[in-house]
């Protein structure tokens, strides 16, 4: 799946324009000069700057927008769009994708010195080979990520060698070592900031996971509120079960399943590293909405490389940002989302859900904040599964949303 597949339009009504309105028969003002037709067969035409209007259902307009004002709409030619009766619109403007944000807290702890057999690296050395190419691969331009490690020092050095044991303070794992920001950076500023994060660490201790974990998804959950049109995920990676700090996996999926449930939510990926970690940490994983664990046990560097590849690939998804408007804010009783599957699919009007549990199989769509009352306003559309699939899954696909007239809920 890319995200290259789907082109988003956001078709957005200035209802004020409209004298007609959406649907029923009546007189309708467009962009360019109007005639009158015959009832039921013209709804106007548009030639270029100026007003008009027109009585009817529809004619070929030339340029502008043609808005419906009967019960059949007509098509737009010299670069119009024809709407049909889903919105009253006047101005199209480009919608976009909400893009991901990574942030990875990252195991150094005394097992990760451990060569496994059939490897010839160790945990450490496949970790700080394949993360840091991550970062940099072009492939991952404009991908946004941060790191932080575990565990971090109880009263001994700053790395926590020596014996000096790990810290259990939540707090010492909320501020990241790698601060957020956009990949690989001007001069692989980023990339180079992950490599040298990673190759200065010291290793020791054991696997504090519940403390670290609810560490990342505190800061990850703090970042996504200053950051509301972007998508935040954690990527927890480890070589082992928990240990220390009164940590379980049980604890740990308890504040994967928090994270996921609260407000922003945040999915916790798990990239397990080692024979120890196979099938054990998938309670952690399902818990933060992402399955099972991606557990590497062979091919060092390069099968790292690949599960973090995974791992980017199912955080495509369905979310599209509600743009601010200038001069206006969008009436969200007034918003209807329609899908194309493919270059030469037919347009189709999908019915709205009230949340995600909602969707089910079929097709749907719902916002992240209820509507009414929208406090806070909804900041973004999802598409359910049902409809997010096949757009994803066909090139030339297409998804408009269309404001300006009373939303249609779907027909159960």
């Amino acid at each position: 799946m890319k995200l290259g597949n789907v082109a988003a339009t956001l078709l957005v009504g200035a209802v004020a324009s409209l004298v007609g309105g959406c649907g029923g028969g009546g007189t309708s003002s467009v962009f360019g000069s109007g005639s009158t037709g015959t009832a039921g067969t013209q709804t106007g035409s548009s030639t270029g700057a100026g007003t008009g209007s027109s009585t009817g259902t529809g004619t070929t307009g030339n340029g502008g927008v043609i808005v419906p004002g009967g019960s059949d709409a007509g098509t737009a030619s010299g670069g119009g769009v024809s709407i049909g009766d889903a919105a009253c619109v006047n101005t199209a403007i480009r919608g976009d994708q909400r893009p991901v944000t990574l942030y990875f807290m990252m195991d150094n702890s005394g097992s990760m010195m451990t060569v496994d057999p059939g490897q010839t690296l160790s945990r450490w050395e496949i970790i700080s080979a394949a993360v840091p190419a991550f970062a940099a691969d072009p492939a991952n331009a404009g991908l946004f990520a941060g790191l932080d490690f575990f565990p971090e020092p109880g009263a001994g050095g700053r790395n926590g060698g020596g014996g000096a044991g790990a810290s259990c303070l939540v707090t010492d794992y909320e501020n990241p070592n790698v601060p957020i920001d956009v990949l690989p950076g001007a001069a692989n500023v980023q990339a180079n900031a992950f490599t040298t994060a990673i190759t200065g660490r010291t290793l020791g201790n054991g696997t504090p996971t519940q403390p670290a974990l609810e560490g990342a998804v505190t800061f990850a959950a703090m970042w996504q509120t200053t950051h509301p049109e972007r998508n935040v995920y954690v990527v927890f990676v480890t070589d082992g079960l928990p240990n220390g700090c009164n940590s379980s996996v049980a604890n740990a999926a308890a504040t994967a399943a928090a994270a996921l449930a609260g407000t922003p939510s945040i999915k916790t990926y798990v990239l397990g590293v080692g024979p120890e970690v196979v099938a054990n940490l998938d309670p952690i994983a399902a818990a933060g909405g992402t399955g099972t664990a991606y557990v590497v046990t062979m091919g060092g560097a390069a099968g790292l490389s690949a599960a973090l590849a995974a791992i980017k690939g199912t955080t495509v998804n369905c979310d599209y940002n509600i743009p601010a408007l200038d001069g206006g804010q969008v009436d969200f009783t007034a918003v209807n989302v329609r899908t194309t599957v493919g270059a030469t699919g037919t347009p189709t009007l999908i019915g709205k859900v009230d949340n995600a549990g909602g969707c089910g199989t079929g097709p749907g769509w719902y916002f992240d904040n209820p509507v009414p009352p929208a406090n806070p306003p909804p900041t973004k559309i999802t598409l359910c599964p049902g409809s997010c699939d096949p757009l994803q899954q066909t090139m030339g696909s297409q998804l408009d949303v269309l404001l300006g007239c009373k939303t249609e809920p779907r027909v159960q």
